[in-house]
């Protein structure tokens, strides 16, 4: 009796490499191109990461945490599909991440240039929708009120400060003794209270930040941004000195330089002889911004420059440390934005706008 012949094709071997019916392969280019992009996007979010978006607003940390789950999400999606040998879905969630990536990365971007800092430097044109906005002066600033436990910390620290400042003097002025009432400090920061009159704020010393000025004319003076050595130390955000013309006698001891009112000669203490002045620099962005002054003064004792300058040198370490205890309280950012209403655009250079 003959042998029915079989339909079924004789097995030639192992078939393990043959592709299933409708199974397709994505390209390895396209999969070296996919990783190159997912890289340098991840690079870039890195970068810009390293900026403080704590102040950004809430609805871009949604986006920023939204986006980021999602992406979190298709990536292991991806894996997963690729273990299963599932190239095409796999290669399309992966592309979503790298989609994903850019987004945040855009993000970002937009959510730190709607403040940069551009101070010192040519101001930078934002452009939000159909406005164009100059931000040429921001910073970032102790909130206030600060607290009560936070305040006798830093009077702590100030107090430090100033008796450093009188037992070096004690040591090497070589004059008539300088007595402890005849060294002072202070610490100056910003009020942004006066805003609706038109200025940018006042610079005034908080109740209990303050050495040695009790009772004294000058201990509740004010004074604007480059407006006595205070207020251009807060602008120039450079350690400086001061010394009263000693050839001048009454309220115009100090240079024109200061531009002070003459309200503010008539409290500024009639024996004040001289100033040591610091920026209290906090981190903002990478880069440390004045916050604040801190000041060491002297009466009735007329001291020379190199002395001062000595005297500066000594305290800079002391004076770093009160900044960064300041640095570690609740800030806010404060800036100037000026927006362009007209068809021309901004034109020019504001770096020297304040």
């Amino acid at each position: 009796m003959a042998r029915k012949r079989s339909g079924k094709p004789p097995d030639d071997g192992d078939n393990s490499g043959r592709k299933g019916k409708g199974e397709t392969a994505v390209p390895g280019g396209a999969w070296a191109g996919f990783f190159n992009a997912l890289t340098i996007g991840l690079k870039v979010v890195v970068e810009l990461a390293k900026g403080d978006i704590a102040d950004a607003p809430a609805v871009v940390r949604a986006v920023l945490r939204l986006a980021g789950l999602i992406a979190v999400v298709c990536l292991v999606g991806a894996a997963s599909l690729a273990v299963l040998k599932q190239p095409i879905p796999a290669f399309v969630l992966a592309l979503v991440v790298v989609v994903l990536v850019f987004i945040v990365a855009v993000v970002l971007l937009g959510s730190q240039g709607r403040t940069p800092f551009t101070e010192g430097s040519k101001a930078s044109v934002v452009q939000h929708s159909e406005r164009k906005v100059l931000i040429p002066w921001a910073r970032v600033v102790p909130k206030l009120p600060i607290s009560a436990d936070a305040i006798q910390a830093l009077r702590s620290r100030l107090e430090a400060i100033r008796n450093a400042a009188f037992a070096w003097l004690s040591e090497h002025y070589e004059g008539q003794g300088v007595k402890p009432a005849e060294v002072r400090a202070n610490v100056f920061l910003p009020d942004f209270g006066q805003t609706a009159s038109g200025d940018v704020c006042d610079l005034f010393m908080p109740d209990r930040l303050r050495v040695g000025m009790d009772g004294a004319p000058d201990e509740n003076i004010r004074f604007r941004p480059r407006q006595g050595l205070t207020g251009l130390v807060f602008i120039e955000q450079q350690p400086r000195v001061a010394q009263s013309l000693a050839s001048r006698e009454g309220q115009d001891r100090w240079e024109e330089i200061y531009q002070l009112t003459p309200d503010q000669k008539r409290q500024i203490h009639p024996d004040l002889c001289w100033i040591v002045s610091f920026p209290l620099l906090i981190p903002d962005r990478g880069q440390k911004r004045a916050g604040g002054v801190l000041n060491v003064d002297g009466l009735v004792h007329q001291l020379p420059k190199n002395m001062l300058d000595q005297l500066m040198a000594h305290l800079s370490l002391a004076v770093a440390d009160f900044a960064d205890e300041l640095a570690r309280l609740p800030k806010m950012r404060v800036k100037i934005e000026l927006e362009d209403v007209s068809n021309g655009g901004i034109h020019g250079d504001c770096a020297s706008q304040r």
